[in-house]
């Protein structure tokens, strides 16, 4: 409905339709927008963007994957109208509506570029 699936469509899809060739290592999905990491460390959004979850600085919704950040994601969650993002230095990020604290600033609002919101997790 919002572009999740990334082809380029809202159309709804009954078999698996390809959008990346190659590369992509870590994949979550929310409710209305999909985000996913490559193995070079980038992270692409797309979807439903009424909140910012997407991470792209706007709240247009996206048909197609678009690259949010060019290296250091090492790991991604998406939930119903944020998103969360561990980067490679061990910080925690998210973007998003903080409905219920779910970005963790106390405050509910919304936010469409990633905050940093902890630091020093272990990565792997």
């Amino acid at each position: 409905f919002h572009g999740q699936l990334g082809d380029g469509t809202t159309t709804d899809r009954h078999s698996p339709v390809q959008i990346v060739a190659s590369g992509v290592a870590k994949v979550s999905t929310g409710d209305g927008h999909t985000v996913f990491v490559k193995t070079d460390g980038s992270l692409w959004a797309m979807g439903r963007n009424a909140y910012g979850q997407l991470g792209d600085g706007t709240t247009i919704d996206r048909h197609s994957p678009v690259q949010v950040l060019s290296s250091g994601v090492a790991d991604v969650s998406a939930g119903n109208s944020h998103t969360l993002i561990r980067m490679t230095d061990g910080s925690l990020r998210a973007v998003g509506y903080d409905v219920d604290g779910a970005l963790g600033t106390g405050r509910a609002l919304f936010r469409s570029s990633y905050i940093q919101v902890a630091s020093g997790l272990a990565v792997p």
